[in-house]
């Protein structure tokens, strides 16, 4: 899977430091979040922003809750939170307390932070004995008996599975039902919760803000009093057309997390995170220093 912060078409940057990964982000502006599966298969991925789910805006679990339904090699691009069917109100970068999180009460505690939860798809192959069998063992090559494969298993098998699709009716508890958004090809939300689990939250910066206080002796008071936090606010109504279908996952936890630690320039460098870019500007270093932009003409050449 990869999961990417989109504003105006344009990737924002990844900073990888000591293990986490940051993103630089402005104050303000719209964005999307965009996903790709780079699974062979269908994959359910649960979505949160600032710990709540994308879907239906409780607090994000990342083993139940709804999510979106992304087809084998397919990619989304999801620009805000959920409303229904047609719409949903868009992510906006905006200072801390005019976040979502902050504005219907789920506190600040988890604000910049985006994270994916991946499941695979529970997929059933019967397999068939060769004709020259003539036991009637029942084990794992008897007549009858199912396997059941991950992703990540070997083999393709996923045109073993049989797959059921519903337009309202709200499936058991050990399934999902997801609702696919038609704003790219099969693409999909899922919609449905299981309560008899405990919610994940999302990593907790302060910690690691704690880390960095006591390494690097940085008075933190005094940089949050100049240094603004930004969230992500529930802003305007967009279009995004999603439909139901059903996945079952095909084991409780997820078979990945992907975490996005958001932050503006000036917040990233009180936390110690490298954020200069490299060869910027008129100087820039160039990876094809022989190139040119077309071919040469001979001398005298007149055309």
């Amino acid at each position: 899977m990869q999961l990417q912060i989109i504003q105006k078409g344009q990737v924002l940057r990844t900073i990888n430091h000591e293990g986490q990964t940051y993103v630089e982000t402005p104050l303000s502006g719209a964005y999307s979040l965009r996903v790709y599966n780079t699974c062979h298969r269908r994959r359910l991925v649960l979505l949160s922003v600032d710990g709540i789910n994308v879907i239906n805006g409780k607090e994000a679990s990342a083993v139940s809750g709804a999510g979106y339904v992304l087809e084998a090699y397919q990619t989304i691009e999801v620009p805000g939170y959920r409303r229904d069917d047609g719409t949903v109100a868009s992510f906006e970068f905006r200072e801390q307390g005019g976040s979502y999180a902050a504005q219907t009460g789920h506190g600040t505690t988890n604000v910049g932070v985006i994270g994916l939860a991946a499941f695979d798809e529970k997929v059933v192959v019967r397999v068939t004995p060769p004709h020259d069998f003539t036991w009637d063992y029942r084990g794992p090559w008897g007549s009858g008996s199912a396997q059941e494969y991950g992703c990540n298993s070997f083999g393709d098998v996923s045109r073993g599975g049989v797959i059921s699709t519903s337009s309202s009716v709200v499936p058991p508890s050990d399934e999902l039902c997801a609702v696919a958004a038609a704003a790219g090809p099969s693409t999909s939300t899922s919609w449905g919760e299981r309560s008899d689990e405990p919610p994940l939250r999302a990593p907790n910066l302060q910690e690691r803000l704690a880390k960095f206080k006591a390494d690097k002796g940085v008075s933190l008071r005094s940089r949050s009093a100049s240094v603004p936090d930004v969230g992500t606010a529930y802003g305007k109504e967009v279009s995004f057309h999603t439909m139901e279908t059903t996945f079952t996952k095909a084991t409780d936890q997820p078979v990945l997390i992907l975490t996005l630690r958001y932050a503006t320039r000036a917040r990233l460098e009180s936390w110690g995170v490298p954020v200069e870019k490299p060869n910027v500007g008129p100087m820039a270093a160039n990876p094809f220093p022989a190139s040119q932009p077309s071919v040469p003409a001979p001398p005298g050449w007149r055309g």
